[in-house]
């Protein structure tokens, strides 16, 4: 018998926070949907699920959008703290298609969504998903959620 083709989706929402959805196209079944910070994430993704298990990883990258920062009414201190910020999940965000890179995981990378964010109820009667969730991981859980075959024939 030929071994299966991977069929599991990983998406990923890097930040100080990093969200961590696993989704599985062949159930249509949305698996884990958490975050934590970048070592915890890196290390549950080597641990339980091997390139060789995952058709494709998605990661959230604002890296080419515009800085807002540049609100009339904000001071100078607040438009420093957000660029900032911006810097730092710029960073996680390379660093994260760099260690998905050099493990082997396909990864392709998607700009943020402008639609209205999931909240827990959106989450639980889209995915049947009814275990505490945070922004973070809802939003890695967009990347994945009904992006099976599709995706996966795209990428390929």
């Amino acid at each position: 018998m030929p071994p299966s083709k991977p069929h599991l989706l990983l998406g990923i929402d890097p930040g100080t926070t990093v969200g961590l959805a696993i989704y599985d196209t062949r159930t249509d079944e949305l698996l884990v949907c958490t975050s934590g910070d970048f070592f915890r994430t890196h290390a549950v993704v080597k641990a339980q699920y091997p390139p060789h298990n995952v058709a494709a990883v998605i990661v959230e990258d604002a890296r080419s959008l515009p800085l807002y920062a540049r609100h009339r009414h904000a001071s100078r201190a607040a438009r420093d703290r957000v660029a900032r910020n911006v810097g730092g999940v710029d960073k996680v965000t390379e660093l994260v298609i760099q260690w998905l890179e050099d493990e082997g995981y396909l990864v392709t990378t998607e700009k943020p969504q402008r639609r209205k964010k999931w909240d827990a109820a959106t989450l639980a009667r889209l995915t049947g998903c009814t275990a505490p969730t945070n922004e973070h991981g809802r939003d890695a859980a967009r990347l994945v959620v009904g992006r099976g075959p599709q995706i996966i024939h795209r990428l390929a």
